[in-house]
C-alpha cells in the first residue's frame, strides 16, 4: 500500500511539472513578443486557476498583444488573478478605473483596488493609499488628475487639458472655450518662467 501511495505521489509530481514549464515557456515567449505562443501556454493554465497566467492573459487583452484589444476580457482575467492575491492585478484594475479603459472612470473603485493591492502587500500601493484617501473621487480619474495638476501650475497638464477639450477625449465633450482657457493658462505660465 505504501508503494502505491509513493507511486501516486510521484505521478502527481510529474503531472504538475508541465504546468510550471508551460508558464515559464509562456513567459519566455511573452518577453520575445511571441504572443501567440504565450497565449497557447498560458490559456490552459489560466483556465485551471494559475493566477500568474491569468494576470499575463489580462495584460495581453489590455494591450492587444497577440489578441484583439478587449478591456472586458482583460478585466475578467485581472479579477481572477486579484482574487488569488496577485497585487499587480489589483493595481491593473485600479488603473483601468482611473483611466476609464473599458469602464467608466470611478474614483471609489480606484481606491478600492489600490486598497486591495495594499492588503496584498504592494508597498507602493500602501504608500499611495493614504494620499488617495485625501483625494476626491473625480481627482482619481485621469481627467481629474490633469485638472488637479493644472490648478497647481503644471504646464503639461494645462496643455493636456487644452488638447482634451479640443478633441473631446477622456470622457469630456469638445469644448473650444475650455480648450482656449487651458492653452492660454499654459502660455501665461510659460511666460512667467
Amino acid at each position: 500500500m505504501r508503494e502505491l501511495k509513493l507511486m501516486f505521489a510521484g505521478l502527481l509530481l510529474v503531472c504538475s511539472l508541465p504546468s510550471y514549464a508551460g508558464f515559464d515557456e509562456g513567459n519566455a515567449a511573452y518577453e520575445k513578443q511571441d504572443y501567440a505562443t504565450a497565449m497557447n501556454e498560458w490559456q490552459p493554465l489560466a483556465e485551471q486557476g494559475d493566477a500568474w497566467a491569468q494576470f499575463g492573459i489580462g495584460n495581453m487583452y489590455k494591450e492587444g498583444q497577440g489578441v484583439k484589444q478587449n478591456y472586458t476580457e482583460a478585466l475578467k482575467w485581472y479579477r481572477k488573478a486579484a482574487a488569488q492575491g496577485i497585487a499587480n492585478a489589483s493595481i491593473s484594475i485600479a488603473m483601468m478605473y482611473r483611466q476609464g479603459e473599458g469602464v467608466k472612470p470611478d474614483g471609489i473603485k480606484v481606491r478600492y483596488w489600490v486598497g486591495k493591492a495594499a492588503e496584498q502587500g504592494d508597498i507602493q500601493a500602501q504608500n499611495n493609499l493614504s494620499k488617495m484617501m485625501l483625494m476626491s473621487d473625480e481627482e482619481l480619474t485621469e481627467i481629474g488628475s490633469y485638472k488637479v495638476a493644472a490648478r497647481n501650475g503644471d504646464i503639461n497638464a494645462m496643455e493636456m487639458l487644452g488638447k482634451v477639450y479640443t478633441n473631446g477625449e477622456l470622457g469630456e465633450k469638445r469644448n473650444p472655450k475650455l480648450a482656449k482657457k487651458w492653452y492660454d493658462k499654459a502660455k501665461h505660465a510659460l511666460g512667467e518662467r
